[in-house]
């Protein structure tokens, strides 16, 4: 299998975190999950990673939070956000 990057999935809903690693594992990607933001935090501290895919509702602290650590601690890594939610309002 080619190597296309190495992901690190945040979200707080273990069988959509799985779930979504499953499928970019299948598409070649290295991919780890977290659960929280502080494991998140700790994953990120420890690997270089090519890209966050983080949901902005997460148990201890919210997504931009690990967004705005990400960019002062990693700023070469890419950092997505998601939500379930229609608005970044009602997020």
């Amino acid at each position: 299998m080619t190597y296309h990057g190495s992901l690190l999935v945040v979200d707080d809903d273990r069988h959509i975190c799985e779930a979504m690693a499953d499928y970019l594992r299948s598409l070649g990607h290295r991919t780890e999950t977290s659960l929280t933001c502080r494991d998140a935090m700790e994953r990120i501290k420890d690997y270089n990673f090519d890209a966050v895919i983080c949901d902005v509702n997460l148990p201890d602290q919210d997504g931009f939070h690990l967004l705005e650590w990400s960019v002062a601690h990693k700023p070469e890594t890419a950092i997505l956000m998601l939500t379930g939610y229609g608005t970044i309002e009602s997020a």
